[in-house]
């Protein structure tokens, strides 16, 4: 069966007007991230230099950078122009109120024990893809730290973001792909993300500015889970290139796991304003407090929910194709006032 939810028959069908976008205010994308998130610029002259190689690790300043068996650690803020193979880690530990960037230039890291980039301890880190590298980062067990279990190929303690024009292939063999505890924020790019788990997760929240990000997850493909701060827990997709698949997809939906394998998923809000997504999904594709539509294409097959919010859903432009699904739209409130729905199961 299939049917085409237009504007105006979208507002004939409206189930409440009450929560949508336009009361709840959007938000205001600019103040959330700073330059430093953007910038992929560097100049050799003025970063230190961390190369890699199976007999071991080189670095340009020993009083900033320590290499001990099979770890480097960052001791000092700054930039860093990081370079070839390394069967180890890199662990970023600078303080609270320090920020170090990572420039990784056809990196191959792959960890035996913990994180393959673990940073401890600073205020923000920056992972810049070079130019058209290709770089990859794996782990395959987790780490205890403290109180903390870090199980991801790329953990931060602290706020991440990652840009640059290069390639990011993350395999997340412990458990998940990319998990920041604090905000994420992802520029540019071209991300492949394979986990046992969780694909990406930013606990505060997660921001998508553009890039593409392609996710294969045994868990949850992109998510924030911070439900104690009223102002976290939020996902935001401005613009980029989403292609998503969790579980077994769509078709193997119906087994209903156990396990959460939903595509994007936000606590709070999950805002989508622009970009291009593709989610083949075992539980639902997009799953939030509240789901706020504005623009975009997003096509969708699940093997649950398409579209679910534990309170409002609203939609006020873009197109949504619903191709397979339990259940297309539910909410406690649903708003559609602009846009296309149009579901072919």
């Amino acid at each position: 069966m299939k049917h085409v939810i237009s504007t105006g028959l979208a507002l004939i069908l409206m189930l409440s007007v009450l929560c949508s976008a336009a009361a709840q205010g959007l938000p205001d994308v600019a103040s959330l991230y700073k330059d430093r998130d953007l910038n992929d610029q560097w100049d050799a002259d003025e970063v230190e230099t961390i190369r890699l190689s199976e007999s071991g690790a080189e670095v340009s300043d020993p009083q900033a950078v320590s290499v001990e068996n099979q770890t480097v650690t960052i001791r000092e803020e700054g930039d860093y122009l990081v370079t070839g193979t390394w069967k180890g880690q890199i662990v970023v530990s600078v303080g609270e109120e320090k920020k170090v960037r990572l420039i990784l230039q056809n990196v191959s890291i792959d960890s035996p024990a913990g994180p393959a980039i673990f940073e401890q301890s600073a205020d923000k880190l920056v992972l810049t893809l070079d130019g058209e590298s290709v770089n990859t980062l794996s782990d395959h067990t987790q780490q205890i730290f403290g109180s903390e279990t870090a199980a991801a190929a790329v953990y931060a303690q602290d706020d991440l973001s990652i840009n640059g024009t290069g390639t990011l292939v993350i395999e997340g063999g412990a458990k998940n792909g990319i998990h920041c505890k604090a905000d994420l924020v992802i520029a540019d790019g071209h991300l492949q993300v394979t986990s046992v788990n969780d694909a990406v997760k930013g606990r505060n929240s997660v921001l998508i500015l553009g890039g593409s990000i392609s996710v294969v997850s045994g868990g949850d493909a992109i998510s924030s889970n911070r439900d104690n701060k009223e102002d976290k827990g939020w996902v935001i997709v401005e613009d980029g290139t989403l292609n998503i698949k969790t579980g077994d997809g769509a078709m193997n939906g119906k087994q209903k796991s156990a396990a959460s394998r939903k595509g994007l998923k936000a606590v709070t809000d999950l805002t989508i304003l622009g970009g291009e997504i593709v989610l083949d999904t075992e539980d639902d594709g997009l799953h939030a407090g509240n789901v706020i539509i504005t623009d975009g294409r997003i096509d969708i097959s699940t093997g649950d929910e398409a579209i679910q919010a534990d309170d409002s859903v609203s939609i006020s432009g873009g197109e949504i194709v619903i191709r397979l699904c339990d259940e297309e739209i539910k909410g406690e409130n649903v708003e559609v006032a602009d846009g296309t729905v149009r579901s072919e199961d």
